[in-house]
Order: structure tokens, then sequence, then C-alpha cells
């Protein structure tokens, strides 16, 4: 039985390591239509915007993972954020430094099939 936890441990914890690996991969951006023309094929876009639909960049973000592991955290550079991710449920904070307003949902990311997240933020 011992040997079967410390197998199941060791596969969680390598499932996990491929999970944040692929959360490495995200590119910020979208300021400008040419700039969102060119960005790259992602499975999962999360857009940061305020009530009335304009755009936000500078914000804090964290991705966590379906057991609430940090799976990557950074400054978005512009309203885009793309990461290609497999299957499962996730969560993203984000924090407008200007006012410090915290928004954050969770989502489920289905396979084969693009995954749009808006996070909308008061004006």
């Amino acid at each position: 039985m011992t040997q079967l936890l410390q197998r199941l441990m060791v596969a969680l914890f390598v499932a996990g390591l491929s999970v944040s690996a692929l959360a490495q991969d995200i590119w910020t951006g979208g300021v400008g239509m040419e700039e969102r023309e060119f960005a790259p094929d992602r499975n999962t876009r999360i857009q940061f915007f305020v009530d009335g639909g304009s755009y936000l960049a500078d914000l804090h973000y964290v991705l966590y993972d379906e057991q609430g592991m940090r799976m990557h955290e950074g400054t978005a550079d512009g309203p885009w954020l793309l990461v290609d991710l497999p299957a499962g449920t996730y969560s993203i904070k984000a924090t407008r430094d200007e006012t410090g307003e915290t928004q954050s949902t969770r989502f489920f990311r289905e396979g084969g099939r693009k995954t749009v997240i808006g996070l909308k933020f008061d004006r």
C-alpha cells in the first residue's frame, strides 16, 4: 500500500509540474487592433475591461489550478492574457493597481474548444 501511495504522489507531483510548465507559455498584450491581430494562438483568453467595455492593462494577476495552487503570476501588459491550458478547472484573480480593486473568477476549460473569460472592473 505504501508503494502505491508513493507512486500516486509522484504522479500527482509530475502532473502538477506539467500543468505549471504549460502555464509558463503566457502572452499578455493586445493594446491596439494590430497587436491583437498578431497575438499568438492559445486555447484560453482572459480579458480585462471596465464596466462599459474599455480594455484595461497593467493589472497584477494570479492564475490558479483546480487545487488552488498558484500556476503563474505577473503583470498584464495589455487587456489580454493568452495561455494554453489542458482541460480542467482554473481560477484567475487580478488587481487593478490604480484603484486596488480585485476581481476573480473560476472557470472550466473544455478540451477541444477555445475558452474566453472576462474580468470586469468598475470605472
